[in-house]
């Protein structure tokens, strides 16, 4: 290795000899050796074969031995490739070697260094004179902080920092990666989502921290279950994703679906306690169900809300018919937007009764009568509106209007308004609440707000400043849905309330005879009594909950059992006759409740299968719509989906809606949700020859 020479001038007086050739060598090889034993690089050569025939010692002592012992040694017995994201194969020191080309700052950490080190080397090949290969020489220098630093900031930019799963942003790389290989090859790869159910309840109940935990723990149990080839990723707050790179069998996904719900409907431990969540799954497939990303997350994502409607903790796969039930619900969004404009929106009032059914309150009710579809069920408009935020301008019409006929009513009698979380948090609360008032005439102390009892600890939409000023307006407040959770009792202390809605979740089935809601009840009117505020029972069904509930002391009463909700007009007419009064009438005793939907099933007679909307379900029948014509007495086979396959019998008929009664009533499966005894397999439901051509929802029976 020799040095530049240096350029120097000389005089004819005083000539300047350049230095000997060897004096010049003996200096490389000195400033050779300062450079090794400063720590700063270190060189290294091999022969043909890729053993070491030189290396610094300063290097050996890293790696835990000596020049001597190690020169002989396969230079890729000691270091290894440090693979980078993104790199399609992965480069090893064999191939390097192998090319006999020239390569260039290469990351490589040692195999079995006593500690974790990483370099960037470079290397030259060598030819002796005919050409011949004779090895590779080169030089390195440690990078072992910068590759830290680097491998630091790709966990912040692909981990998500609390469950270590991968983060979105991550997955959305992979995934575009993944589509953009296998169009050409023409394989395939399958998406899950996963959703958590009742997560929302964990937060508000035991806290963010509890619920931080929680996540943590089912990321553990999600790695456990989806082993092998899959990217695991968290995109925010419950939300999960699972990407299988070489699709399993259709079968084989819903294995595993079915085992991920089922680990995570099993209880978890956590600091705060114990709980009970679930999960719901959609999964979709390329490239049947999209050939890129967004396409087919949005079939998984579509997938995911029909498992949610189906009654959540089950999974369901993409169909083309999700899709079409996606457009219906963009539909109603964007017919929503003018409902208003329209006239289409108007209000039903609930009368609330007290001990002597007499009514002393009426609740307002959004509802909307679509100028084509007729009446839509506020179950389905109203998270629609909730999720577009549409209810803040409905609720500041609904605030109005309901205070206006209010005004007309006689001075016992209140108003009562349910209001959102959103509604709560808009800028111009306050001042609709007090305008209403102002420009309708109605007393201040007539108008109840019923405040949702969330907004008070997870800091949505409220605070004390707002406290004040509803109180300073005169107004009544209620907290609805007392009982979801351990802050409701600092509420009562601390809040200007009068009055307390039960949660209809310790209303329903109170009357059986081993119901713990009857001890619970009893101690909320206990405490609430002794504040000197009002109880009130919400959503009561039948005759027996009815009497349980006035029995324990319960100051007012509201339901399906007292009346159905009526317009404003005949609100007024039955007020104006002088003191109203509701004899309640219904079922005798409490019946299963049922689970409120928007879900398509096939209805099936001997000639024809027709596609329907199912409203509601319970244990013994449901409710579905979009078939007209039928006779009550009419049988047909209901195909649920995933084999679930029941016989019923119409029983309620009003217009195109249609009552189903059960031949064998529904039970719970381990996950909680309502299914059939048993499943068919697709072997069986083939076996029994079913009409497969679908006649689409809105139809007229042909029976």
């Amino acid at each position: 290795m020799a040095l530049p020479r240096r350029h120097t001038t000389r005089s004819a007086a005083n000539p300047v000899e350049p230095p000997p050739e060897t004096d010049a060598r003996d200096l490389a090889v000195q400033l050779v050796r300062d450079y090794e034993d400063s720590g700063e690089g270190w060189f290294w050569a091999t022969d043909a074969r890729g053993k070491l025939t030189y290396i610094s010692d300063g290097i050996a002592e890293q790696l835990g031995s000596d020049a001597a012992t190690l020169t002989g040694t396969s230079f890729q017995t000691l270091f290894a490739c440090e693979r980078g994201e993104g790199h399609g194969r992965e480069r090893t020191v064999a191939l390097l070697f192998g090319s006999h080309k020239k390569f260039s700052d290469v990351t490589v950490r040692s195999i079995d260094s006593p500690s974790q080190s990483w370099w960037s080397i470079t290397g030259r090949p060598t030819f002796d004179d005919e050409g011949a290969f004779i090895g590779f020489r080169g030089h390195g220098h440690d990078v072992t902080a910068a590759h830290m630093e680097s491998v630091d900031q790709s966990r912040i930019v692909s981990f998500d920092p609390l469950t270590g799963l991968f983060n979105r942003s991550h997955i959305e790389r992979q995934l575009d990666l993944m589509l953009a290989a296998f169009r050409g090859s023409k394989r395939t790869c399958a998406v899950m989502m996963i959703d958590l159910d009742r997560f929302k309840q964990v937060n508000d109940t035991l806290g963010h921290q509890a619920g931080d935990e929680l996540l943590e723990q089912v990321s553990e149990r999600l790695r456990r279950v989806l082993v092998g080839n899959v990217l695991i990723g968290r995109l925010g707050g419950d939300e999960f994703q699972a990407v299988f790179p070489d699709n399993p069998p259709r079968d084989e996904l819903s294995h595993l679906a079915d085992k991920v719900i089922a680990i995570l409907s099993q209880p978890f431990s956590l600091d705060e306690g114990r709980c009970t969540i679930g999960a719901s799954i959609g999964i979709a497939i390329a490239p049947s169900d999209g050939d890129d990303r967004e396409d087919l997350i949005r079939s998984a994502d579509l997938a995911l809300y029909a498992a949610k409607g189906a009654g959540r903790g089950v999974h369901r796969h993409y169909s083309h018919q999700l899709r079409a039930e996606a457009q219906e619900r963009q539909r109603i969004e964007e017919d929503l937007r003018d409902a208003l404009a329209r006239n289409e929106i108007y209000l039903a009032y609930e009368p609330i009764v007290d001990a002597d059914n007499r009514v002393v309150s009426l609740e307002a009710r959004i509802r909307w009568r679509h100028s084509e579809l007729d009446e839509i069920e506020p179950d389905v408009f109203l998270p629609i509106a909730q999720k577009s935020r549409l209810m803040v301008p409905l609720g500041e019409w609904a605030m109005r209007r309901a205070c206006a006929d209010a005004a007309r009513w006689p001075d016992d009698v209140r108003l009562v308004l349910a209001l959102t979380a959103d509604e709560l948090d808009s800028l111009g609360f306050l001042s609709t609440v007090a305008q209403s008032l102002g420009k309708s005439g109605l007393p201040a102390g007539r108008l109840e707000l019923a405040l949702p009892s969330t907004v008070f600890w997870t800091n949505a939409g409220f605070d004390a400043r707002r406290f004040d000023a509803l109180k300073a307006l005169g107004v009544r407040l209620a907290v609805e849905r007392f009982g979801i959770a351990s802050a409701s009792l600092r509420l009562l202390r601390d809040g200007p309330f009068a009055n307390v809605r039960l949660d209809e979740t310790f209303v329903q089935g109170i009357s059986l005879p081993d119901s713990a809601n009857r001890a619970i009840v009893r101690s909320v009117v206990a405490i609430v009594d002794d504040l000197g505020l009002e109880v009130q029972a919400v959503g009561i069904g039948s005759l027996d909950e009815l009497e349980e509930l006035r029995a324990l002391g319960i100051d007012t009463c509201q339901g399906p059992i007292i009346a159905d909700r009526i317009c404003a007009e005949d609100a007024q007419a039955a007020l104006a006759s002088g003191a109203w009064h509701l004899e309640p009438r219904g079922p005798q005793h409490f019946r299963a409740e049922r689970i409120r939907m928007l879900r398509t099933i096939s209805l099936i007679d001997e000639a024809c299968r027709y596609e329907v909307r199912m409203r509601n379900i319970s244990r013994s029948g449901c409710l579905v719509e979009g078939l007209s014509g039928v006779r009550a007495g009419v049988q047909f086979i209901v195909d649920l989906g995933g084999g679930q396959i029941a016989m019923a019998t119409a029983r309620r008929i009003e217009e195109d809606r249609v009552g189903l009664e059960f031949a064998e009533p529904l039970v719970e499966d381990e996950r909680g949700a309502l299914a059939t005894a048993g499943r068919l397999s697709a072997q069986q439901i083939a076996a029994l020859d079913l009409p497969q051509e679908l006649q689409p929802a809105g139809g007229h029976y042909r029976g």
